[in-house]
């Protein structure tokens, strides 16, 4: 059994690995591989099994002991139950808080879009079929009645609003640390406190991923065929384009303009005909989960040192503007962003530890 001794391991002991294999009756431990890490206190390992030379993933980091506090497990088996394909859970660890379960692939989406040659015209084709397949997971999951856990949990205007607040301690932290004015302006403070009182009330809420983008889209061979869904624990009910603004704006994949507007007309004609004026809220809904976004990258730079995020933030504000821009909406936002790009982003590395600048 082999662990690189340069990359992370697992805090869940070998010995408790391979006891987990052997519940399950999955074979022995050959290797453990770490798997990207992400903005979250769950960490993901790769174990692959010496005799079927199968693969499964190690999931820890869940509150020890663990009785589902997070929903996860029940949400695997409502997924599951209505024909959503998600991970299998094969083994539960509940004292040391870790979970053994199927490997829905080594490949994500937005590896497969970002690869995807834009001038071949067949790659295109693929790279459209994949993106509508995702979308398609979306429009399959607002049509499910909602389990009593999600049910409970709204993005109402409290949590709206607790993001945008996130996102301005972050900022606030940032900017005092590298002597830097607050781009955060009274009017665009303002005019997000009525963003979120506008579409907390916006309409009929419907399932949402919560964290809709390519990297919680895994498949093994085909992404337009066999997509994975991953990352779940989180769902909540909102409004019926927000994870579609989720993918279409993930800062970690490049759309052209042309892609959004095709891609957001073909998933609204997916929609029950009551849900499709919905639309008028996209840009609304897109700028908010962008500022969300930002807050996340911003603390995870400054609080926990992870430069792996450097890249996420300028990604962000560029998507903020195009939004700003085609959906016509104030110019705080606007001098936000441009305030972020010149002053920001150009000394985001000094937020990091020595070592790592």
């Amino acid at each position: 059994m082999a662990i690189n001794s340069t990359e992370i391991k697992p805090q869940l002991p070998v010995s408790q690995i391979k006891a987990m294999l052997a519940e399950a009756h999955l074979g022995e431990l050959e290797q453990i591989q770490p798997v990207r890490i992400e903005a979250s206190t769950r960490r993901y390992f790769r174990i692959h099994v010496r005799q079927s030379g199968r693969q499964y993933l190690l999931c820890e980091g869940l509150p020890k002991p663990y009785h589902d506090q997070d929903g996860f497990i029940q949400l695997n088996a409502f997924l599951e139950k209505n024909g959503i394909t998600v991970p299998r859970i094969h083994a539960v660890n509940r004292m040391e808080g870790a979970l053994l379960l199927s490997d829905g692939g080594s490949n994500d989406l937005t590896d497969f879009l970002n690869h995807c040659d834009r001038d071949d015209s067949e790659s295109q084709t693929k790279r459209i079929a994949a993106l509508q397949t995702a979308l398609g997971l979306v429009a399959r999951i607002q049509r499910l009645e909602p389990p009593s856990l999600v049910a409970s949990r709204l993005f109402d205007f409290e949590k709206l609003d607790f993001e945008m607040q996130y996102l301005y301690t972050a900022l606030d932290a940032c900017c005092q640390t590298l002597q830097i004015p607050d781009p955060a302006s009274y009017e665009l403070k303002y005019f997000l406190t009525e963003l979120c009182k506008r579409l907390a009330g916006a309409g009929e809420f419907v399932i949402c991923h919560r964290d809709f983008h390519g990297r919680n889209l895994i498949y093994q061979k085909d992404p337009a065929a066999d997509l994975v869904l991953i990352d779940f624990q989180d769902a909540r009910m909102g409004l019926p384009f927000y994870d579609v603004a989720s993918l279409l704006y993930d800062p970690y994949t490049a759309l052209t303009a042309a892609e959004r507007e095709t891609l957001l007309l073909w998933f609204t004609e997916q929609l029950p005909a009551e849900h499709r004026p919905g639309c008028k809220w996209f840009y609304l809904i897109a700028a908010q989960r962008v500022l969300k976004a930002l807050g996340t990258y911003l603390n995870q730079i400054y609080n926990n040192g992870n430069a792996t995020y450097l890249a996420s933030v300028p990604s962000a504000l560029r998507n903020l503007e195009d939004i700003t821009q085609r959906g016509h909406l104030p110019d705080s936002l606007y001098h936000f962003g441009q305030h972020c790009q010149v002053h920001l982003i150009p000394r985001l590395s000094e937020l990091l530890p020595v070592q790592q600048q």
